[in-house]
């Protein structure tokens, strides 16, 4: 039986966190939606809390690790949702996370995609703004002409069959594989972002040398860029991190008083 929304979880070694992330899933779903998670090969205890949710949920289980694309893939592969929804484990979906998107695609069956924004919060707890997404379609396709991941991926519900016509994700990218996939999906109709908060993003603003440089690594590979010399990577390195604690020192005000309010709209 056909369901209205599937939302994929990929979970690796979130025992700490993937409770608050499908608590707050099952606040906002209904009889019609479905929560598949997949264990990527935890090693700690995120299989016990996800068997404490019962039959709430459907939980695959990778014996190893296949990594985020693949095992989003293989909980799409067996999703009967209309729409899908990906969340990540770590993160919080707020009042309207599944509404909200869904309202937009059932509103326009030529929409492909629809998100809200995100408040993103670090692990220590420090509340800020990473990035404020287009609410434009024509501002959402030039962004993604250009290689900019231009909607909040943890924030997204996509019509199934456009993902049937796009494809799944590309599992050779462990890093960007969020923007590859909807590069795609932008060439097949218009996506658009909500100007409302619906996910609390788990994101520190200082990020690793070894996660960032993967990082741009790939999002250079999918737009088609060159690589750039040692030294110039590092100073691109530096600019960044500066550019992100600069923007967690000025928005998080903001940011606490946006979360306050989206928490508060179904209170």
């Amino acid at each position: 039986m056909q369901k209205r929304v599937s939302v994929i979880i990929a979970a690796r070694d979130e025992e700490k966190r993937i409770k608050r992330c499908i608590d707050s899933l099952i606040a906002s779903l209904g009889p019609e939606d479905e929560i598949i998670v997949v264990n990527d090969g935890s090693t700690d205890g995120t299989g016990r809390e996800l068997a404490l949710f019962g039959s709430k949920i459907q939980v695959l289980t990778n014996e190893v690790s296949m990594g985020r694309a693949a095992s989003r893939n293989a909980g799409i592969m067996v999703a009967k949702g209309k729409y899908i929804a990906i969340q990540d484990a770590d993160d919080e979906a707020l009042p309207g996370r599944i509404e909200i998107p869904v309202g937009m695609l059932e509103g326009d069956e030529h929409l492909v995609a629809a998100s809200g924004q995100c408040v993103a919060v670090t692990d220590g707890g420090h509340y800020w703004r990473h990035n404020r997404y287009p609410t434009s379609r024509e501002e959402v396709k030039e962004q993604f002409e250009a290689s900019v991941m231009a909607v909040c991926h943890t924030g997204s519900v996509i019509r199934r069959r456009a993902l049937d016509e796009a494809g799944l994700y590309d599992p050779t990218y462990i890093r960007a594989q969020d923007l590859e996939l909807f590069k795609r999906l932008s060439k097949l109709g218009p996506i658009e972002s909500s100007p409302l908060d619906t996910v609390l993003y788990t994101h520190n603003a200082w990020l690793s040398w070894a996660y960032w440089t993967l990082s741009r690594k790939h999002h250079d590979a999918i737009a088609g860029r060159p690589a750039l010399s040692f030294p110039l990577t590092i100073l691109r390195y530096l600019l960044a991190m500066t550019r992100r604690s600069l923007r967690l020192v000025t928005t998080h005000a903001s940011a606490k008083a946006a979360l306050i309010r989206a928490r508060a709209v179904n209170a």
